[in-house]
């Protein structure tokens, strides 16, 4: 499948507890792919940790703050994972607080190029641009808001799961350089928000491939070719 390609993904939600389990994804994961989180706790400055079943490790790729309600919005990424059943679990240190999250799963071994991040108090969460560097590219949007609202995806996007009118995630794959954005609309009136998107690439390591496979190639060519022609 091309790289960025959706696969499944599932969300779960708790009022007060300090770790969060989502359901089991509907099919087991497939080896080399990435599984992306977007996360939205009700306190800001804790530590945020995402572990699952399968034994893949998570890093945090983004965090911003709602103003106003100092809510947290991370997004935690696991590459090149592992294939086999698996459940997702999102911990928050300190004492119980509410936990949203939703995790998604796609296709190819993902490495971070840009993450930009914004608050504000609109109808329209927005990200913020960031130049991509490489052509093809993933897009992660997460949003997040104070109190409930519904949320309807920036254009190009498509949004996979929404949690309890409090938060979103969305995604796109893009084949050109540029400059992008995540965007969102709100129904029923403006709030705080805050709004990330993160780009992926296609990871040069294990599990990657495609562009930059060929890459590779071309420049052993070079080699062997200066080779001979010493």
């Amino acid at each position: 499948m091309p790289f960025g390609d959706y696969i499944q993904s599932v969300k779960a939600s708790t009022a007060s507890a300090t770790s969060l389990a989502l359901p089991a994804f509907g099919t087991n994961n497939v080896a080399g792919n990435t599984i992306l989180v977007g996360i939205r706790t009700g306190v800001s400055g804790r530590t945020i940790t995402v572990t699952d079943t399968a034994g893949n490790t998570y890093v945090q790729d983004k965090s911003q703050v709602i103003p106003v309600s100092d809510d947290d919005v991370v997004v935690h990424r696991a590459s090149n994972i592992v294939v086999g059943a698996n459940t997702v679990t999102v911990s928050v240190s300190g004492a119980a607080t509410s936990i949203r999250a939703a995790a998604a799963e796609y296709t190819g071994n993902c490495v971070l190029d840009q993450s930009p991040g914004a608050s504000g108090t609109s109808t329209t969460p927005n990200s913020g641009s960031a130049t991509t560097t490489v052509a093809a590219e993933l897009l992660f949007g997460v949003a997040a808001v104070a109190n409930d609202f519904d949320f309807t995806a920036g254009a190009s996007y498509t949004e996979r799961e929404q949690v309890l009118q409090k938060m979103s995630i969305e995604d796109r794959v893009v084949s050109v350089t540029g400059s992008y954005s995540a965007s969102y609309t709100l129904s029923g009136g403006g709030d705080e928000w805050s709004c990330i998107m993160c780009s992926y690439s296609e990871s040069v390591g294990a599990g990657g491939g495609g562009a930059q496979r060929g890459l590779g190639l071309l420049l052993g060519l070079r080699r062997n070719s200066l080779v001979r022609g010493a």
